[in-house]
């Protein structure tokens, strides 16, 4: 009896232990487990935050803007003249002054269409008079298929906040004992001789049918170069000077 006694005590002890053992075990258990959940939550959001921080960086990243882009595959943007190449480099931040204007009177409807729809782009819209060319402020520099659109230059000798325009016209001289008709035939795609020339100085302008000055001005550079042309330059606006 005695015998099964200690047994009996040693086995009750040895009971209470065991579960002693196994509750604690159970509170480990459950301890680690709440800790588990807490440093998986935690982890989830640090890697939350790593992809917010992540993308307003890349937010906050440079772009660059289709000018830029422009000038990057195609080499600086500008004109010749007699005293060489007069590099412009497009106008980069907003406000941005452009020039618009129109062949016809349904790319003028689409301008006025352009206008009426785009109030969070137009600032301002100014008439110099009876013209088929406006001034525009606007927010972002802006494309169109259906009115042609001139960005703001800077240039040398150009003061603090003075910015040029390029009309979509080309002025060129021929050298002597070549015939207009070779640039007519070769470019009747992207311009058409003006009715007035040749001037009185032997001067031709043609209109550009295209729709940027960036493309005027690669227009006026590639004729420049040819062997029987003495030159050929862009029509520029007057330097404007923008507050």
């Amino acid at each position: 009896m005695l015998k099964n006694s200690k047994i009996c005590f040693f086995d009750a002890r040895f009971w209470k232990k065991a579960v002693y053992i196994v509750e604690n075990h159970k509170k480990v258990k459950i301890m680690n487990r709440k800790r588990d959940f807490k440093l998986i939550c935690f982890s989830l959001l640090m890697a939350g935050l790593g992809m917010l921080l992540t993308d307003c960086s890349k937010d906050d990243e440079p772009t660059n803007s289709p000018a830029d882009e422009e000038i990057q595959n195609n080499g600086p943007l500008g004109f010749w003249n007699l005293n060489g190449f007069i590099e412009l480099t497009p106008q980069s931040t907003p406000p941005y002054l452009l020039i618009v204007s129109w062949n016809d009177e349904k790319e003028k409807e689409s301008l006025d269409q352009f206008v009426a729809e785009n109030g969070d782009i137009v600032l301002e819209l100014f008439d110099p008079g009876d013209l088929n060319w406006k001034y525009m402020t606007t927010t972002k520099i802006i494309n169109s298929s259906d009115f042609y659109v001139s960005m703001s230059y800077k240039g040398p000798n150009l003061q603090d906040n003075e910015y040029i325009q390029v009309f979509p016209r080309i002025v060129l001289m021929l050298n002597e004992g070549n015939s207009i008709e070779a640039i007519q035939n070769k470019y009747a795609n992207v311009m058409t001789l003006d009715h007035d020339s040749p001037t009185a100085y032997g001067r031709y302008v043609f209109n550009c049918n295209v729709k940027t000055s960036n493309e005027v001005l690669r227009l006026a550079t590639e004729i420049h170069e040819r062997n029987d042309v003495k030159w050929a330059e862009p029509e520029l606006m007057l330097p404007i000077h923008l507050d």
